[in-house]
């Protein structure tokens, strides 16, 4: 990969079961064509599907044309994901991480390695 004329294969609204029933949010952007990739997973209250989404569409396509999957994912109860959100670094935002990552690497797209990106709340 590495050309910028290469576009990114982007999942918009995917729903990734977390526990008691919730789903979570999360956009998804990778590198097209048929293959498996590492993935970079953020985690953030600040609702990627409107009020990042910017950001988001500036940023994570370009690590997608470079050969990484990379999934922004709302927490509980913020942007697309159902739930409460109640405070910070919760044992349940954790487990919701857990979830999230078990999910991309069953994905066929994932190759099974797994980092995190983030920044402020999301950098926990």
């Amino acid at each position: 990969m590495g050309t910028d004329d290469v576009v990114p294969i982007r999942d918009d609204f995917l729903k990734i079961p977390a526990a008691d029933g919730r789903v979570l949010g999360a956009r998804l952007w990778r590198p097209a064509g048929d293959g498996r990739w590492p993935v970079i997973i953020e985690f953030a209250p600040y609702r990627a599907f409107d009020l990042f989404r910017g950001l988001h569409e500036a940023t994570f396509p370009y690590w997608a044309e470079r050969g990484y999957a990379v999934l922004t994912v709302d927490l509980a109860g913020s942007g697309g994901s159902t739930g409460v959100l109640r405070d910070e670094y919760l044992e349940s935002e954790f487990e919701d991480v857990l979830a999230v990552i078990d999910w991309c690497v069953a994905q066929n797209w994932c190759d099974g390695a797994v980092g995190l990106s983030g920044f402020s709340w999301s950098a926990f």
